[in-house]
């Protein structure tokens, strides 16, 4: 299964454990150049969430990370993908069901 890691290409020391952590796991996995909400300019926060005032520029760039995410599943064409943050960390037993895609487990795919 395809995984996607968020995460700002300044956290560094984040990066450095996401990346060692998947790579014991030994899963592939994208790195997603996140979103700095803080950086963009009030017509880019409006563009991305219309009404940006009742989420924090954090809110809305972590908003702005995940859909790119979404968007390389979709321009992949990929049936599935798993998008983790840089903060994430997976527990051992699934990787087997990473490595198969999900094969072998029954999903809800509507």
């Amino acid at each position: 299964m395809p995984i996607f890691v968020i995460s700002l290409a300044s956290a560094t020391l984040r990066r450095t454990r996401i990346r060692a952590h998947l790579d014991a796991l030994g899963l592939k996995y994208d790195i997603v150049d996140a979103t700095d909400g803080r950086l963009l300019t009030e017509d880019e926060r409006r563009h991305l969430a219309p009404d940006a005032t009742a989420m924090s520029p954090g809110a809305i760039g972590c908003y702005a990370s995940h859909l790119e995410a979404y968007r390389r599943i979709v321009d992949r064409a990929l049936p599935l993908g798993l998008i983790l943050e840089d903060d994430a960390r997976l527990n051992p037993a699934v990787v087997p069901l990473l490595k198969a895609g999900f094969a072998a487990a029954p999903l809800d795919r509507r």
